[in-house]
């Protein structure tokens, strides 16, 4: 070796050395044993940086300075002296603790939320979209990522509800060979085949086979279109609500029926309209005769559909599929696949081309008998029932105690009915037409838990006066179907009358209980038994006096009144049978004068917040889209300038009817504090739309002045309100 090379070897020593000797001479320093190497060379250890032991000082979101830190604090146990050498402190071991806490839930068996379930394959995430039913959740969902976007928007949002027509066969051909996709389907209806296309709601089909829809046969081509719905139907595995409107075609919802039955058991509602579904099954012999097989739907007598809970069944007005006969027979049949039923509406129109001739030849014009529901259906869960447009038919000496026994049999079977309507001839004395000499009396304890009931005059009484087992109230708040009919008044003419008799003049003058009075019952089983009774809504009224001893009868707590249409008032205002003169006092749509009566009237009940039935308001053409408003002293104000609504200023008759309105305003606010909403002057129009409107009575708070102070604004305005 050259001298040269012995002198640089030399000063390499030298300085490490040198260099260990002053890290070890640091005062208040670790001393860190030196690496012993191979060659006979001692490197030094590398200094641990301080680790703190704050639990707070770390972030519980981030793992990867977790995992840095515990690795830092692995490492350091070799550079530790003796026996504390690979050992923790107390506080070191709370800390590591701490932080595996923060590691595990990234990577540890059980994943936290934080963990993004995008990464999962795409059947994981398919089948996690398709728990998802409603529309507006799947599309808020599509909107977070694209991921999600290209599984939710293809397989599962197109496909949530689908709407076509019988004829759609390329719709039915796609769902066949699509299994997957149709088993999304959660609400499919089919549509009568002569709707517009543009109601129709379908997938994007991009491949279809045009000789699928190419038939020249047309009895051929309506088996195709059964064979295909059928097929179509039986994949929808997950269906939870099924409607069916075809009417114009040969199928019927008899021949869907079965299919229902064996493959949708998460099925929730059915809607049918269709006029078969009110025709008589076949009976047997017959069947046996014709050589015809029997069908699936008669054989099905023991499949139920578990989930299904709403059920409605109507006719339609078209004569095509409307049988002379109808019946309920094969709708029963339907029914007793239901046996956890909570709502059930039953409701028949008749042909449009049998309605005259029905009316002039029968007593009951075109009405579905409904003797087979009371006698067979029972259903522990029902909740809601409506039946419209029904009879009890008669037995063979002309009487009807047998569908009036079976009827109150049902509804003693049916304690748990909260909502009902009933729209059925020869059930009582208020519809129009011959009872048979019977009427429906209610046994006791029947209908415990009604709230609301739709009802003619003489089965609301009937239903009032029905006991309840200790005494107890029934918890009827809503009353509707009334027809007050015309009582004979021997003391005083109803229409010489004048509207400035006092009340307690017109209490001498009115007995309390006429004996001519067809509302004497209802009236007094609604002033005993009607104390929850919140809201009333009548049909038709003929005389003030009527109404007046409604007020009188009707609960304090009362809140809601709409008295319907006087009878033999047309809707313009004119009197029938004296157009003439009615066409003069007619202004507009029969605003009435009497006022004050009316607010006298209506003061006798302190919780009314609606009435409807009387127009107060007169038309004023300048604020139909805007509030105006009055104080208590018929001073003006307009709580929005004229020239805000682009309209232009009001001639002399309106502002006359502004006045008058202004009083009207005040008068209703004063006789009823609480009463917030009346008709609108155009309310005679109403059924149109899914609107209205309405005057709105609002109170605002006096001034501060002395003279304004405890005097309180009321200002009317016109407002749309949904039906």
């Amino acid at each position: 070796m050259s001298p040269t090379v012995r002198k640089a070897s030399s000063s390499r020593t030298s300085m490490s050395s040198s260099k260990s000797k002053s890290l070890t001479s640091k005062a208040g320093s670790r001393s860190i044993p030196p690496v012993k190497l191979s060659h006979g060379r001692h490197v030094p250890r590398r200094t641990i940086p301080p680790i703190s032991t704050n639990l707070d000082t770390y972030d519980k979101k981030d793992p990867f300075q977790a995992f840095t830190t515990l690795l830092t604090l692995i490492s350091a146990l070799n550079s530790r002296i003796g026996g504390a050498q690979f050992k923790l402190t107390a506080e070191e071991q709370k800390l590591a603790v701490h932080l595996l806490g923060i590691i595990e839930p990234f990577i540890g068996s059980t994943p936290s939320r934080r963990t993004h379930f995008t990464r999962q394959p795409t059947e994981i995430l398919d089948h996690i979209v398709s728990n998802i039913d409603s529309k507006h959740d799947l599309l808020n969902l599509a909107l977070t990522c694209q991921r999600l976007h290209s599984v939710v928007i293809p397989r599962h949002f197109d496909y949530r509800v689908v709407r076509a027509k019988v004829s759609s066969i390329s719709v039915w051909n796609h769902l066949i060979v699509n299994r997957s996709l149709a088993k999304n389907v959660r609400c499919l209806e089919i549509l009568d085949e002569r709707t517009s296309a543009a109601k129709e709601v379908v997938p994007i089909i991009t491949s279809s086979d045009t000789d699928l829809e190419s038939t020249d046969d047309e009895l051929v081509m309506h088996e195709k279109q059964e064979k295909y719905v059928v097929m179509a139907l039986e994949r929808m595995t997950a269906l939870v609500e099924f409607k069916w409107s075809c009417n114009h075609s040969p199928l019927s919802i008899g021949d869907m029926w079965a299919t229902l039955l064996k493959y949708q058991p998460a099925l929730r509602e059915v809607v049918i309209q269709d006029n078969l579904v009110f025709s008589a099954l076949a009976v047997a012999a017959e069947v046996e005769e014709s050589g015809e097989s029997v069908s699936e739907e008669e054989q099905a007598v023991t499949t139920v559909l578990p989930a299904l809970k709403n059920v409605v069944l109507s006719s339609t007005k078209h004569s095509y599929g409307a049988s002379k006969h109808p019946s309920l027979s094969r709708a029963r049949g339907m029914l007793n696949n239901c046996p956890n039923l909570e709502s059930l509406t039953i409701s028949y129109s008749p042909p449009r081309a049998r309605n005259a001739l029905a009316a002039s030849t029968t007593g009951f014009p075109s009405r579905l008998p409904a003797n087979d529901l009371f006698l067979f259906g029972r259903w522990t869960n029902l909740r809601s029932l409506t039946l419209t447009n029904l009879r009890l038919s008669s037995s063979n000496n002309g009487t009807n105690s047998v569908g009036i026994d079976a009827a109150m049999t049902f509804f003693l079977a049916h304690s748990n009915v909260e909502a009902l309507v009933l729209d059925i001839a020869n059930l009582s004395g208020d519809n129009g037409m011959a009872t048979g000499g019977n009427s429906i009396a209610f046994l006791p304890n029947t209908l415990p838990r009604l709230k609301e009931i739709t009802a003619p005059r003489d089965v609301i009484a009937s239903l009032l006066a029905c006991p309840l087992e200790n005494d107890t109230a029934r918890p009827l708040e809503v009353i509707r179907g009334i027809r007050l009919a015309a009582a004979q008044y021997p003391h005083i003419d109803a229409s010489n009358r004048s509207s400035t008799l006092s009340d307690s003049a017109l209490a001498q003058c009115i007995p309390p209980c006429p004996p001519n009075d067809p509302n004497r019952d209802f009236l007094y089983n609604l002033k005993l038994h009607g104390s929850n009774v919140k809201r009333i809504e009548l049909v038709s009224w003929s005389e003030m006096d009527d109404v007046r001893r409604l007020v009188e009868c009707a609960s304090k707590g009362l809140m809601w009144l709409d008295l319907g249409k006087r009878q033999g008032i047309s809707s313009w205002g004119v009197v029938r049978g004296a157009a003439s003169a009615g066409l003069t006092r007619a202004m507009n749509s029969n605003t009435v004068n009497n006022t004050v009566e009316w607010a006298t009237l209506l003061s006798a009940l302190p919780e009314l917040t609606t009435f409807h039935g009387i127009k107060f308001f007169y038309e004023v053409a300048n604020v139909s889209n805007g509030p105006t408003g009055t104080d208590t002293n018929h001073n003006h104000s307009c709580s929005m300038p004229l020239s805000l609504l682009n309209a232009p200023e009001p001639s002399g008759s309106d502002r006359s009817k502004i006045r008058k309105n202004d009083e009207c305003a005040s008068v209703l606010s004063w006789k009823c504090p609480k009463l917030r909403r009346v008709d609108h002057w155009e309310n005679w129009e109403d059924g149109s739309s899914e609107t209205k409107k309405v005057i709105v009575l609002v109170k605002e708070g006096g001034g501060s002045g002395a003279h304004g102070k405890g005097k309180e604004k009321v200002r009317w305005e016109v407002r749309r309100v949904r039906q």
